[in-house]
């Protein structure tokens, strides 16, 4: 028979870690981000219109070969360029250091994700 006691002991302490979420989220992210060759077929059109933004400087309208590139969003190759003009010549190939951009965007959802769940 199920009852309720009035000295019924206090919950357990929660035992979360958000710091260990954040890792794990890491080291799933940041192998495949760097060390490799362009392998995607977007890979090299993305790096293509990153570094047509930061040679050419028109960062409204992304462009490829001098035709406007209009098949994605621009914040996602405003990021890349940004990630290339930042580590590309002295720490990362700029294909690299465009990939980052990714990484970038999925912790930014997974944090986003945490706080909207109450976390």
């Amino acid at each position: 028979m199920l009852t309720y006691s009035a000295q019924a002991s206090s919950l357990a302490k929660p035992t979360e870690k958000p710091w260990m979420l954040l890792l794990l989220c890491f080291i799933w992210l940041w192998p495949g981000i760097l060390g490799h060759d362009p392998w995607k077929p977007d890979e090299p059109f993305v790096l293509a219109v990153a570094q047509g933004m930061l040679d050419s400087g028109n960062w409204l309208l992304p462009m490829l070969n001098g035709a406007p590139y209009l098949e994605n969003p621009p914040l996602y190759y405003w990021l890349a360029a940004g990630c290339i003009k930042l580590f590309s010549p002295w720490l990362l190939p700029a294909h690299d250091a465009a990939r980052l951009a990714t990484p970038l965007l999925m912790s930014l959802s997974l944090l986003l994700a945490g706080m909207a769940a109450g976390t």
